[in-house]
């Protein structure tokens, strides 16, 4: 566990370099918490039972800690980044985009799991 921490702990201060956070953990972790996400919604695994929503609700707050997470990790390797400053400047771009969209994406399964209370 000490591991695991200490890497989110380097993440955090923007010390990994900006091409592992960004393609590592904010394209593959984004893109695995998407497909998972998708998968339990499109098998209707979230309707066939208590333990199905259960599922959905811990991804949904898995994506919901983790994606804030690592754009400002993404933000901040980008700000301690030295080389050519147009890769700075489109990490930082990349990074407003992707919280407008998981703005939107939260908003979507806030929806999804009001719909689901009884």
């Amino acid at each position: 566990m000490g591991w695991l921490m200490n890497l989110l702990k380097t993440l955090w201060r923007g010390e990994v370099s900006l091409v592992k956070t960004y393609f590592v953990f904010a394209v593959f972790g984004h893109l695995l918490l998407s497909v998972l996400l998708r998968y339990v919604n499109v098998t209707g695994l979230i309707f066939s039972s208590p333990g199905g929503l259960l599922i959905g609700f811990i991804l949904f707050i898995l994506y919901s800690i983790y994606l804030p997470f690592i754009y400002i990790c993404v933000w901040k390797s980008a700000n301690n980044y030295t080389g050519p400053a147009i890769w700075r400047i489109l990490a930082k771009i990349w990074t407003i985009g992707a919280l407008l969209g998981y703005s939107n994406s939260c908003l979507n399964l806030f929806y999804m799991f009001w719909a689901l209370l009884p």
